[in-house]
């Protein structure tokens, strides 16, 4: 009897010792666990991001030129000297006189969308006065035409008023150019 009583007290102590000792440890492994899991998942899924990430640079790399296209035609600052430089090489090009290059800074503003999307944009009125032959203009139409920068040809006059040379016109040229 007193070996039953013996081996039923070292059985209650090893249950003891079991729930008081193993027991928090065991709960303590498990949450580290846990944990090792979370971090795990979260470096795989930085992992996945940064593949993507790596896919994008690749992609923005070999568009890079497209995308420099994209910024020249519509760059976020008017870039006023950059347009005088622009006219006056474009003119001298084509075999015209820059006589004179005046701006004007207006606000667009887009219509007919949700409010949180609305985004103004600028664009600079430049009216140029050019003097030149008929075939020069026609050049420099065409240079503005396949000229990176957006902008639109809103009117030309021309005249040959005062000019004693025959075949030489003045050019009265009103354009729109865009920016952010």
């Amino acid at each position: 009897m007193k070996k039953n009583i013996i081996i039923l007290l070292l059985i209650l102590a090893f249950i003891c010792i079991l729930v008081l000792l193993d027991l928090p440890t065991y709960n303590k492994v498990a949450l580290l666990r846990r944990e090792i899991k979370n971090y795990k998942d979260f470096l795989t899924k930085e992992e996945e991001l940064m593949a993507k990430v790596n896919q994008l640079k690749e992609v923005y790399d070999s568009r890079r030129d497209d995308f420099k296209k994209a910024y020249y035609s519509l760059p976020p600052e008017k870039d006023i000297p950059g347009l005088i430089v622009q006219f006056e090489a474009l003119a001298s090009e084509n075999g015209l006189i820059l006589e004179s290059l005046n701006f004007i800074e207006r606000t667009i503003k887009k219509t007919g969308e949700a409010e949180e999307e609305k985004k103004d944009y600028k664009s600079l009125a430049v009216f140029l006065s050019l003097t030149g032959n008929y075939k020069s203009f026609e050049n420099f139409l065409k240079a503005l035409e396949l000229n990176v920068r957006l902008m639109d040809i809103k009117s030309i006059e021309f005249s040959s008023e005062k000019i004693e040379e025959e075949g030489i016109f003045n050019f009265n040229v009103d354009l729109e150019v865009y920016c952010q």
